[in-house]
């Protein structure tokens, strides 16, 4: 009814230079940045489908003017194997969509455990992810960037549903976000 055209998803590949084979991939939830015009993926991990799904997040352009989706990057080292039916719970872009902020759910993997993360998606040098934090709670959920520019979180903490914000998502030092 907004008159905006049907998005068209192209048939995701693996590489962009192999249209190929279908990118097995499951979305949970995704996050769009005007600023970047990409599209931020969160990957599900779904009952057995055959091929295996991806688990990593990835990044899609998005041609605002056609309405047309193609495939950008891999999140690599993003993927989450837990013990929830999601490997990532929901991603957001930070303002500047220089960064990329993931929820890992319900994850008793001590090398991944619950908690909220953050990746420099289009560095070459330091696109690893790094927890923002993952410690005092059971439960890591929604991410949504709010009109006053903070990224806000939810999360489960001595069996309570709470709110968290990050003061600045662009601060480059971990450090100086505002947690």
């Amino acid at each position: 009814t907004s008159g905006f055209p049907a998005p068209v998803v192209n048939v995701l590949s693996k590489t962009p230079s192999d249209p190929g084979e279908p990118l097995p991939l499951v979305a949970s939830h995704f996050a769009y940045n005007a600023k970047v015009g990409k599209v931020a993926v969160a990957s599900a991990r779904p009952p057995v489908i055959s091929p295996p799904p991806l688990t990593d997040a990835i990044v899609l352009n998005f041609n605002a003017g056609s309405g047309v989706f193609n495939f950008n990057s891999f999140l690599e080292n993003t993927a989450v194997q837990g013990t929830a039916n999601q490997g990532i719970y929901d991603i957001e872009f930070s303002p500047s969509g220089k960064y990329i902020y993931y929820t890992v759910f319900d994850n008793t993997d001590p090398e991944f455990p619950s908690g909220l993360y953050r990746i420099d998606w289009n560095s070459i040098v330091s696109n690893t992810p790094v927890p923002v934090v993952n410690s005092g709670f059971t439960g890591s959920f929604g991410l949504q960037t709010g009109p006053d520019g903070k990224l806000y979180h939810l999360y489960r903490s001595g069996g309570q549903i709470r709110m968290a914000s990050i003061d600045d998502p662009d601060a480059a030092q971990l450090a100086d976000i505002g947690y």
